[in-house]
């Protein structure tokens, strides 16, 4: 029957299990008495058939049966027990372009089985084995370095906080997940998190949870796409016209006749769980491809994943359409991790357009000036007086940090894709280090505490970019991680005192507050930048004074080469070049002059740099081309082996 809103309403009347022979029942059980999921047919000598699914009552409707006298054995994936028809349940149906996986096991014996559940269970449970964890680290394979378990939480006792990070102990089954909730629980890949911390400290539970949600995802994510009598066919190819699909490359203009099923009537999206664009974290799945060979998960990453990302053809990076920090950060994820996954299989085409996506996104929401405080050119993009980045399209304007966290996480993940020779690649990372920069001087704050969520030290939750922001506390900001991580890879501080490192320590102790732990303490994400406060990387950027002359448009600089020198970054601009414009966010004025100083971070490279000479020599180095007409400043920065001790 329907309800009064029109939406079928039904009570399912046959929930729990029972067990039946020859038309009488033998044993029942409630929701929560559930049955293993095996059933074991022999003859006098033992020989027989043990059948079975996976996870069955997570899996419900299931059935298993011996018919005909034993002749007939069936494993019913939507058995007959549960149709409408028979009062019980409601009709089955199939959304497209979608999957329905259903794992089956046989398990035919020739003598009786000892221990039939035994049996049962060495099908079901996955058999899985770990390399040390430094091998994954050393080799590369994951764009992240784990760090040792033993110092990560003796640094979490050292700030007094909750020890320690613990597994599932009840691994879920997922039959529907909510793409568009918010919260710092939907923030980020925590499948991807929890298969590094079966890596990192072994923890099953946690890889079972991945691998269960990565086969949803295979089956109801995205919209499938295998063959077309025959024919290959993707909704990302040319042949599909362009009104089919939606700005990310989804297929819009479909029907199925199952539509209306079960639905709201005129509802023609019964039953699909897509993925939603603000909160895409799905990637992981490709290496939980690389660590099992399901060739499943695969199929699902080229005719299902591939079409939305990794495609430089939609509307979303072709028109600047993402509409905030994190939907760039997770497509630039996506494009990375993509990138490296068609390369692993030969696939070079698809590499090459996962790259040329992400470089689109780049450019049309990333490298240009955001209009903003008077200053900048852009709609989008990145503001080159207070670092913040802006997507497309939310109003009022804001610089979230916890959103700027994850489009950080992006950059990072898409630089390292690139490499060091890819032309644009400091441009990028310059820009990486202004959006930390906005999230680590501008939205940080230090004020009385109100209460758990608002008032005391750490960042704010937002700053509105085009009003006073008065009062501007504090927040309980998750995911802002990768700013921290960003300023650490920048600048290589071995512990400024009041640096990145004092205040990412401040930030987690916010967030535990003597509570316990968040959603994501003790992941990966935060993980990464202990093991920068704790082994930092072996060279720090300094800034080096240069003494210019001017000979008629030809500037020779010179200054003394520090100690441990292994290269330079040169920058100049037609304003003094500052580490920062200082701008408050509560009066909505800078600190120091925009009109007469640019960031280090904004002002542009110069091409041509020496290597460095000896250290303790006066060098130089002169630039020509430039026009005459203006005046022109210069500044130095070296990377030099870091000796400095922590703070």
């Amino acid at each position: 029957m329907r309800s009064a809103a029109g939406q079928i309403a039904w009570s399912y009347a046959e929930e729990g299990y029972q067990i039946v022979r020859g038309g009488s029942g033998i044993a029942t059980g409630s929701r929560s008495q559930y049955p293993e999921g095996w059933a074991d047919l022999q003859d006098s000598s033992g020989a027989g058939i043990e059948i079975g699914v996976y996870q069955m009552s997570a899996y419900w409707p299931k059935s298993l049966q011996f018919m005909s006298g034993g002749s007939e054995a069936r494993i019913g994936i939507w058995p007959d027990q549960s149709l409408f028809l028979s009062g019980g349940g409601q009709e089955y149906f199939q959304s497209w372009p979608q999957y329905s996986i259903h794992t089956l096991y046989l398990n035919f014996h020739s003598s009786a089985l000892s221990n039939p559940s035994a049996e049962f269970r060495k099908f079901q449970y996955n058999l899985i084995a770990r390399a040390p964890r430094a091998q994954y680290s050393d080799s590369g394979v994951l764009p992240f370095a784990l760090i040792d378990p033993t110092e990560e939480d003796n640094y979490y006792k050292s700030l007094g906080m909750y020890c320690c990070t613990a597994d599932n102990p009840s691994p879920k089954v997922y039959r529907y997940y909510s793409w568009p909730n918010g919260g710092g629980g939907n923030q980020s890949e925590f499948r991807w998190a929890d298969l590094m911390l079966w890596i990192q400290r072994g923890y099953t539970g946690r890889y079972v949870n991945s691998a269960n949600f990565y086969r949803f995802q295979t089956e109801q994510v995205f919209p499938r796409s295998d063959d077309n009598g025959g024919i290959p066919f993707h909704w990302r190819d040319t042949s599909v016209p362009a009104s089919d699909l939606d700005s990310g490359g989804f297929p819009s203009n479909i029907s199925s006749l199952n539509n209306n099923i079960g639905c709201d009537p005129g509802e023609t999206q019964c039953g699909r769980n897509w993925i939603d664009n603000q909160h895409a974290h799905w990637y992981g799945m490709i290496d939980y491809y690389f660590m099992t060979g399901d060739e499943s998960i695969k199929d699902a990453i080229e005719a299902g994943a591939s079409d939305m990302f990794g495609n430089p053809n939609i509307g979303f990076v072709q028109r600047g359409l993402y509409y905030a920090p994190r939907n760039i950060g997770e497509a630039l994820m996506s494009d990375a991790r993509l990138f490296h996954f068609y390369s692993a299989i030969g696939d070079s085409v698809s590499a090459s357009n996962a790259l040329a996506a992400g470089d689109l996104a780049l450019q049309n929401q990333i490298w240009p000036d955001l209009q903003v405080s008077g200053f900048g050119t852009s709609p989008q993009g990145v503001s080159r007086v207070r670092g913040v980045q802006y997507g497309c399209c939310g109003t009022p304007r804001r610089g979230a940090p916890f959103l700027l966290g994850i489009l950080n996480e992006g950059l990072w993940e898409y630089l390292q894709a690139h490499g060091t020779s890819w032309s644009k690649y400091q441009r990028t990372f310059d820009l990486a280090y202004g959006i930390a920069g906005f999230t680590l001087t501008e939205a940080w704050r230090t004020g009385q505490f109100i209460d758990a969520c608002h008032g005391g030290t750490g960042m704010a939750y937002e700053v509105f970019l085009d009003e006073v922001n008065n009062p501007l506390m504090a927040g309980c900001n998750q995911t802002v991680w990768f700013n921290f991580y960003i300023a650490a890879k920048y600048t290589g501080d071995p512990g400024a005192c009041n640096g990145w490192k004092v205040k990412f320590a401040k930030q987690l102790q916010r967030l535990a507050g003597g509570r316990g732990p968040f959603d994501d303490y003790g992941t990966i994400f935060i993980g990464i930048v202990v093991n920068e406060v704790l082994h930092p990387q072996p060279t720090t950027l300094i800034t080096i004074p240069v003494t210019v002359k001017n000979g008629d448009g030809a500037y020779q600089l010179s200054w003394t080469v520090p100690t441990g020198a292994l290269s330079y970054r040169l920058k100049y601009s037609n304003r003094t070049i500052v580490d920062w414009l200082n701008f408050d966010p509560v009066t909505n004025t800078f600190g120091v002059d925009p009109n007469a100083n640019v960031p280090w971070f904004a002002a542009t490279d110069l091409d041509s740099v020496p290597a460095p000479a000896a250290a303790g020599t006066i060098q130089t180095h002169t630039v020509t081309g430039l026009d005459p007409a203006t005046t022109w400043h210069f500044a130095l920065r070296a990377y030099v082996t870091n000796s400095a001790p922590s703070h």
